[in-house]
Parts: C-alpha cells; sequence; structure tokens
C-alpha cells in the first residue's frame, strides 16, 4: 500500500514535507566563517561512511537517518575514536519519505571531511553550517585526491575567513572556488593542513 500523506511543520524558517513524493521549499542557513565553524564544532574528521540507516521515529513519526563514519584522521576532538555515527533528520523508509530541504544525507561509501557540531544532541543536521561543513574528497585520476565542496566546486585556497552577513550559498567565508580550470584545487593533506592551521588560531 503506496503512502501518500503530507504534514507540515515549521522549524524556524525551515519547511518539512513528509510524503511519497514532494517538492520542498529553500531553508535558511546562516553563512559562517571558516574560523566560525572551526570553533563551534566538537568533532572535525577525515572520514568515509560505512552505513546509512534510517529508522522512522513510531513516538513523533519522524525518520532520522543514521550515519556511521570510520574515522581516518581526526583534526580536532579527542583522539583515538574509530568510528561516530551521527543522526541527520530525514530519509526514506519504505514508501514514506521525509525531506528537508537543502539537507543532503552523506551517502554511503563517500569520503569526506565533515565540521560536527555535536555528536550526542539529535539535531536537524549535525554538521556545522550544514553544507559549509560537508566537503568531499574525489579521485583525479590526474592529480589524485582532491578536496572539493559538497557540491562539488574544486577549493583553491582555506583562510580563517571574513564575516559576511546573510545566508549560506554552501560554502563559508575563507573557502576561495578555483576559477579557472589550470588550478586544479588543494589535495587533501594541503587542505588538512591549512585546516588545522585555523584550528590552531582558534585556540
Amino acid at each position: 500500500m503506496r503512502v501518500d500523506r503530507r504534514l507540515c511543520i515549521g522549524l524556524g524558517s525551515m519547511l518539512l514535507l513528509f510524503a511519497a513524493s514532494q517538492t520542498a521549499l529553500p531553508s535558511t542557513v546562516k553563512r559562517l566563517t571558516m574560523g566560525d565553524m572551526v570553533r563551534e564544532s566538537a568533532l572535525i574528521f577525515e572520514g568515509q561512511v560505512t552505513s546509512v540507516d534510517p529508522r522512522l521515529d513510531a513516538n513523533t513519526g519522524r525518520i532520522h537517518s543514521y550515519v556511521t563514519f570510520q574515522i581516518l584522521d581526526t583534526i580536532k576532538g579527542a583522539p583515538g575514536q574509530s568510528t561516530v555515527e551521527l543522526s541527520f533528520l530525514g530519509g526514506t523508509v519504505g514508501d514514506l519519505k521525509m525531506e528537508v530541504s537543502d539537507l543532503h544525507i552523506p551517502e554511503r561509501g563517500e569520503r569526506g571531511i565533515y565540521f560536527v557540531q555535536s555528536t550526542s544532541k539529535r539535531m536537524v543536521n549535525p554538521l556545522s553550517g550544514w553544507d559549509q561543513g560537508h566537503f568531499l574528497i574525489v579521485t583525479d585520476t590526474r592529480n589524485g585526491f582532491r578536496v572539493t565542496t559538497r557540491s562539488g566546486l574544486r577549493i583553491s585556497e582555506l583562510t580563517p575567513g571574513e564575516t559576511k552577513p546573510g545566508f549560506s550559498i554552501g560554502t563559508a567565508s575563507g573557502v576561495r572556488i578555483a576559477e579557472r580550470d589550470s588550478e586544479i584545487g588543494l589535495d587533501v593533506s594541503e587542505f588538512k593542513e591549512k585546516l588545522r592551521s585555523i584550528v590552531v588560531a582558534a585556540q
């Protein structure tokens, strides 16, 4: 039996839509600086997604996707942890789909660098600044592993950034996007070296 029910719940300026299929309205997330994200993140790590487990909460009627990461390198936070599980609001269970506009749940198999605001609180999105704290590591056949934004833009520089009022455009202030094809972008070691410098300066 196909589920075709729709329920709107206001979370600030976000609209959540529950249905087998739906169109979500844009959500508003404040634009942060890289310095902001470093300071507000309890954990920053390089990792790989090993599983994504959407579960329906019978008490609230909401779906949460529980994403398990293998931690490959801890950049900020207590070292020694090999895995971490984070809960994201949304997902699909059977014919029931719950979607939060502009929230992108990490996919199984992806590798990236993640800024985690809290590992203990259940949040709509535990990543600082949503997409701003969600970087991907992709393979460039000519140039090795490169770091991109969640949307796939190559990154040529990383600085603490300057405060710019307004809403997120998917990248934090301080993340410079490669503008020319000749800019191959930062590789993983370069990105992490610059990021560690920001972490040290923020302490």
